[in-house]
């Protein structure tokens, strides 16, 4: 059986000079594809257009392709929700600390465009409800940086090192933790 984690996706859009092109598990494409595609809705053909995205709802595209009105609609096009931790947190299926650790900075990077973490974010976030303690997952963070799935940085007017995942970390993540 396959799991669906390790199932890849791809999406690309050409729209006469500009292309774009992405790929990753189903989620990450998914939602990626349809912020590119409300942003580039006043240039794309009918057929690609969801059902209740209408042509009133489209910003105005001018010449030069950038916006020239609108803004914000609020609910003019469909978007997909994105995951919450728990929802991502159990799609991923982590098995370990570590494991957890891997797929919550996964989240902080495709869902929060957030690069950098921290231990106390870490905490706040998940394992204060998990019921682990700093200690623990401290070593769960040393480790990872030892395995090279982490990186870690000193973070500047911080006393606290700052993470973020590495290809690898990514990977381990992507690959349903098949080790």
């Amino acid at each position: 059986m396959t799991n669906s984690s390790e199932i890849q996706y791809s999406f690309g859009l050409r729209l006469g000079e500009r292309e774009f092109h992405i790929g990753g598990d189903k989620i990450f494409v998914e939602t990626q594809m349809e912020k590119w595609l409300t942003l580039f809705a006043g240039q794309l053909p009918t057929e690609l257009m969801t059902p209740g995205f209408s042509q009133a709802s489209r910003p105005i595209v001018g010449n030069s392709g950038a916006t020239t009105g609108g803004g914000d609609v609020g609910g003019a096009a469909p978007q997909r929700k994105l995951p919450t931790l728990a929802e991502f947190i159990k799609n991923k299926e982590p098995k370990e600390i570590a494991d957890v650790i891997l797929v919550v900075g996964l989240y902080f990077e495709r869902f929060q465009q957030k690069n950098l973490f921290t231990r106390t974010d870490l905490m706040q976030t998940v394992f204060n409800r998990l019921a682990k303690s700093e200690t623990e997952v401290q070593q769960a963070l040393t480790d990872l940086v030892n395995r090279q799935f982490l990186s870690d940085s000193a973070t500047m007017g911080s006393s606290e090192m700052s993470y973020s995942l590495t290809f690898s970390g990514e990977q381990v993540v992507k690959e349903g933790f098949n080790r």
